[in-house]
């Protein structure tokens, strides 16, 4: 019976022992390690936050001159709208005017060839002709001046508005370049808090 005793005791040690044995433990240099490691990774945590809020103020700055470049764009369309509708009128009437100047010669041609073209009334006509004509002759110049400016303000306005769209390129380009900045360091955020959350999980366990 002491046999058997010492035997079923000598089992129950060994058992004890496995189970001990079975779990792992950290070494206290082990647990130094972590801590350091744990210390680096709330640096870096703290240091990409940083870099992340400059970013969002970037962001917040390109979109600022985005909608600023928005408001430029569509006013310098508007003018260029309104220009280019003013010269396309200006241009219809120069040729209405021409039109009636044509018509002005060619009456005139055929009273001067008519058989009275000494009578009064015909004299009076022919004057009266003239006049229109210089009228015409008149607005013909004053509008054709208008319309060269109206050309070059237009031209102006166009060249504004291709710089504008480059400007709006850039703009488009840099405030991505900035949010995949801002997404990159998002993602290195999540990693540090897995890694972290693993390594306190791992020091909880240390006894």
């Amino acid at each position: 019976m002491r046999t058997l005793l010492c035997f079923l005791t000598l089992v129950m040690g060994f058992s004890v022992l496995g189970a001990e044995d079975s779990q792992p433990k950290l070494s206290i240099l082990g647990k130094k390690q972590l801590e350091k490691n744990l210390t680096t990774l709330e640096g870096n945590k703290a240091t990409i936050q940083t870099n992340l809020q400059t970013i969002e103020k970037n962001v917040g700055v390109v979109e600022a001159e985005m909608v600023k470049m928005e408001k430029l764009f569509e006013e310098s369309q508007a003018l260029i709208g309104d220009y280019e509708k003013y010269v396309a009128n200006a241009k219809s009437e120069s040729t209405k005017n021409t039109q009636a100047k044509e018509k002005i010669t060619a009456w005139k041609n055929r009273m001067v060839a008519s058989t009275t073209p000494n009578k009064p009334e015909t004299k009076a006509s022919l004057s009266q002709a003239d006049e229109e004509m210089n009228n015409r002759l008149d607005w013909e110049k004053n509008a054709e001046n208008k319309i060269n400016q109206a050309g070059d303000i237009l031209g102006d306005l166009k060249a504004s508005q291709r710089k504008i769209s480059v400007q709006r390129k850039k703009l488009t380009e840099e405030l991505q370049n900035w949010k995949n900045q801002a997404r990159n360091f998002r993602a290195e955020l999540g990693a540090i808090d897995k890694k972290r959350a693993e390594y306190q999980k791992m020091l909880a366990e240390y006894k």
